[in-house]
């Protein structure tokens, strides 16, 4: 009985080894089909803009808050562009422009000083459309805080964060549920993305393309199969110059001078 037990006892230990592994394979694998059941959606507000450029008016004062949004507007401006070129989606970007008279603009960029509400921004809109469908008129209005009620002003980043993602409402997209980093999620903002990802571009691309009410995207729109989900950093989009680099040109230019300087002064 002892020369019979010891193989079967080995051969027990065997197999409950490969129990434990054929559960661990298929609990991994469990973890990866959740994960790729994430659901990429990009609601819409159910309105496009018919001009392709639109004129913005941004408050003048602070300067450094004025600075963040002409560089959310230089992000949509540029992202569109890059998505449209590296994916060969067909579109017709749009371009926010600058425009000193607020008679002269379709969006107005408000700062608060204080916080006024639990967001840290916030946009409305109106939109008119003929009989035919077709949008001939919309006008948006953003507010944007620089102080927190707890006395914390917002950073630069922050700024730029908060103001791209307004920009977004203002171009026609609404918030995304499924996650945080997604620049129109509710609370991107908080986690400062300052760039809009595959799904907000082809959403956007889809819209440009949008005559008259009756040819507007199915909502929510979703990536198509070609199109990986992905936030682009800043520096896959051309002419996007991250803060840092224009500082070294900068101290790169002012050392040029000064050695100039140096070698012409008399000895």
């Amino acid at each position: 009985m002892a020369f019979w037990r010891c193989p079967l006892m080995k051969m027990f230990r065997v197999l409950a080894y490969l129990l434990l592994l054929l559960l661990s394979l298929n609990i991994n694998t469990a973890g990866i089909g959740a994960a790729s059941a994430i659901s990429y959606e990009q609601p819409l507000y159910g309105f496009a803009w018919s001009t392709r450029e639109i004129p913005v008016t941004v408050e003048r004062s602070p300067e450094y808050a004025r600075n963040a949004v002409l560089s959310a507007m230089q992000t949509w401006n540029l992202a569109q562009t890059w998505f449209s070129d590296t994916y060969g989606v067909s579109s017709r970007p749009y371009r926010l422009v600058e425009v000193d008279q607020i008679g002269e603009s379709y969006v107005n960029i408000y700062f608060n000083q204080t916080q006024t509400r639990d967001d840290w921004g916030y946009t409305s809109y109106h939109y008119w459309y003929d009989s035919s469908g077709v949008f001939y008129k919309i006008t948006v209005s953003i507010s944007l805080d620089l102080t927190l009620w707890s006395g914390r002003s917002l950073s630069v980043l922050e700024l730029q964060a908060l103001a791209t993602h307004e920009l977004g409402h203002a171009l026609g997209l609404a918030h995304t549920t499924f996650s945080e980093m997604d620049l129109m999620n509710h609370f991107s903002p908080n986690h400062e993305v300052t760039v809009p990802s595959t799904l907000n571009l082809y959403a956007l691309a889809l819209l440009s393309m949008v005559t008259s009410r009756s040819n507007m995207p199915k909502t929510p729109v979703t990536l198509p199969e070609p199109i990986p989900y992905h936030t682009p950093p800043e520096s896959a989009i051309p002419e996007m110059l991250s803060p840092a680099i224009p500082l070294v040109i900068s101290l790169g230019i002012v050392v040029t001078l000064i050695n100039r300087r140096k070698t012409r002064s008399p000895k």
